[in-house]
């Protein structure tokens, strides 16, 4: 399995975030995530808190349960 992210900067408060799971060539399951934050706060910070594991070094069938 493998985690694909992209992350869209809206403007200085907005945030759009979409997590696909990928089970090699086939898209298990697609998340998009609208999400409002301080001008002053990192974008990749905010996105970490919102889906830690599209961040994640390894992932593996075991985090996927």
């Amino acid at each position: 399995m493998q985690i694909n992210k992209a992350i869209e900067e809206i403007d200085a408060t907005h945030i759009r975030m979409v997590v696909e799971v990928m089970d090699e060539e086939r898209v298990r399951s697609r998340r998009t995530y609208n999400i409002t934050k301080s001008p002053t706060q990192d974008t990749e910070a905010v996105c970490r808190v919102a889906c830690p594991e599209a961040f994640a070094e390894v992932f593996t069938e075991a985090t996927a349960s």
